[in-house]
């Protein structure tokens, strides 16, 4: 299933969320951008973060899926 809520893994079972979905997380910092290469033009975080583009995010999670 895609949605930009959640992604569940097939072979674990395991999700990756959205941390939109929990509003009182405090003290958590983003660093990592999924589809960086996606992302429109006029987007601009404040800090520094790793990146990923699809082609990197369908590689790692190939094996996961």
């Amino acid at each position: 299933m895609w949605t930009h809520l959640f992604y569940k893994f097939k072979a674990t079972g395991d999700y990756n969320m959205s941390l939109g979905l929990f509003p009182n997380v405090e003290g958590v910092e983003m660093d990592m951008q999924y589809f960086s290469d996606m992302r429109p033009g006029y987007y601009c975080f404040a800090n520094e973060t790793k990146e990923m583009t699809t082609e990197e995010i369908m590689a790692y999670f190939a094996d996961e899926v």
